[in-house]
This record gives structure tokens, sequence and C-alpha cells, in this order.
């Protein structure tokens, strides 16, 4: 048996939400007892983001290298303490720090129809009903063991083959591949969704070479070498994509207006990618589509110095 505390925004526990297993903390939101998972029971906490700061009682950490993530902050009230907290870890999203908000709900439904997930649901408990807060036991049928570790490059290409036939996708802005597990399966699918756009498809390629290649570039360059692609400079992430999706059979010719690569880049990036689905659409569509509205500003200012 196991008693995570839950405390209010000052930082007072209000509740305890009993688990009748011994579940002890493993990374994330995720925690493991004797034959499951827990997802959203508990965080240590070590922080979270905010629009405005209140050094009153708050302790400024850093700007996110994210944008509409906000600036990362230490409540004193929070300071040291385990369980699940009554404010959101994040600005653009509903879930408290340490627990499941309303958009994992899609984990469910997600679970069952996307056949490269790696997640088994076994149950879903709303321990807090007025502000719409879940807790999950759960199973991984690749025990958690991400691409990232000991990966194989096949196994990814096989799930980017998969989900680009049978319209899935990652929001394009997503840091993808710590989802992805060593085997190609799905550990997160909450954000996954189904389309067959071509705004879609190269968005959710492009975050996972992106966030692989950012997170780990000797990964990234051996999945490059497997598929016999090429890294020369930040649009590559753009062209290997689209080549990938041309083995997949999907037609290219829409995304090419030139026989310039630069004038084909600054328009494959400004009218497919970023008017794709990010991250703020999980929750907020208002919260998505001003985050579009500033990457098209951040963009143009790039181009511009180009």
């Amino acid at each position: 048996m196991t008693d995570i505390p839950y405390y209010d925004k000052d930082g007072n526990i209000v509740n305890y939400i009993t688990i009748n297993d011994d579940v002890t903390y493993s990374e994330g939101r995720v925690s493991k007892g004797s034959n499951a998972f827990y997802k959203g029971a508990g965080i240590p906490y070590s922080g979270h983001y905010v629009e405005k700061v209140d050094f009153d009682e708050e302790e400024y950490i850093r700007l996110s290298n994210i944008f509409y993530m906000g600036k990362k902050v230490i409540k004193n009230s929070f300071r040291d303490k385990f369980g699940i907290f009554q404010l959101p870890y994040q600005i653009i999203f509903t879930d408290f720090i340490g627990a499941c908000g309303v958009k994992e709900l899609s984990i469910i439904e997600n679970s069952e129809l996307f056949e490269r997930s790696s997640v088994d649901i076994l149950d879903v408990v709303n321990f807090d009903k007025v502000n719409h807060q879940y807790y999950f036991k759960l199973n991984y049928k690749c025990d958690r063991k991400r691409y990232l570790t000991n990966g194989q490059p096949n196994e990814l290409s096989n799930l980017i083959d998969y989900m680009l036939i049978n319209d899935w996708n990652f929001p394009w802005d997503k840091n993808t591949i710590t989802d992805i597990s060593y085997n190609g399966l799905i550990t997160d699918v909450a954000d996954i969704f189904k389309s067959n756009t071509l705004t879609s498809k190269l968005g959710t390629v492009y975050s996972m070479l992106y966030s692989l290649g950012r997170t780990n570039f000797n990964k990234y360059i051996e999945f490059n070498t497997f598929n016999n692609l090429y890294h020369l400079d930040t649009s590559s992430f753009i062209f290997n994509s689209l080549e990938l999706l041309r083995r997949s059979g999907i037609d290219l010719s829409l995304f090419y207006i030139s026989d310039d690569k630069k004038i084909n880049y600054e328009y494959i990036v400004k009218n497919f990618l970023i008017t794709g689905r990010n991250c703020g659409d999980c929750c907020f569509i208002d919260k998505g589509n001003e985050i579009r509205t500033q990457y098209n500003k951040m963009t143009e200012t790039t181009f511009k110095r180009l």
C-alpha cells in the first residue's frame, strides 16, 4: 500500500491518493509497482513553468529554450516534496505537477488502435473529479527501454513506415524521440493523432529526426547511414524527412516550387511544417494558433538573416 500526498497550490496536503501496491518513483511522471507501472501518481518536485515569476514565492531558475513554455521556477512551498501539486507543470497544459490531465485520456483509445503502442492500460483513476486529474495503471511491452539507449535504426525505420502508411502522426515540435522505445514502439501515445495531410506526415517524420539529432547526434547519423541519408545542415532535417516520405510512396510534388534548394526549404518550412499541429494544440486550439503565429514571426526573422 502506498499513499501519494496531494498538495494544494500553497504546499499544504489536502488529500492522499492510496494505491494498493508498493510503488517506487522511476522517472518523469512514471512510478513502478510490484507488477505494473503508474503514470501520474506523483513526482519529486524540481520546478515547473510559469508565464510571470512571483519572486515572493518562487525562485527563478531559467527561461525555457522552448519559447511557449515560459520561465522555470521553484516554488518555495513545494521544495523537496514528493507527490501531486495543484498547479500546472506547463502553462499550455492542464496536467497538475505529477499528475495527468484530460489530454492524457487519449492514451486509452490510442493504445488500442495504434498497433505500435507499447502501452497496455490496466486501470484509469480519476482521483480529482473537480480538476479532472488522473493516474494510469499500465504496463509497457518495451519495459520503458528507450531508442536513445540501445535502439536499432531498422526499428525506427519500421515505425516511420507504419505511421506514414496508416496516417498516424506526432505534433511536429514534440521531443518525439524520448517516447520511442528501443524496438520501435511508442511509450506515450497520448499526443499521436490521425491525419492523412502532407503537413502532418512531414511534421511527424521531422519531429523524429530533429529530436533525435538534437538529443543524440551519433544515433541520428547511425540512422542516416542505415537509410543512405546525409546530413549537411539544418535543412537536412526537412529534406531527409521528405525522402522518407517519398520512399513510403508519398507524392512530393507539392513541396517543391523551384530548382533553388533555399527557396524550397523556406517554402516548405513556412507552408507545411509550422502550419501543422504543434504541442499547443494538444489542449487548447487557441494556444496552438498562438504558437503557430509566433513560429511564423520567428521564421520570417530567421530567413531574413540567411
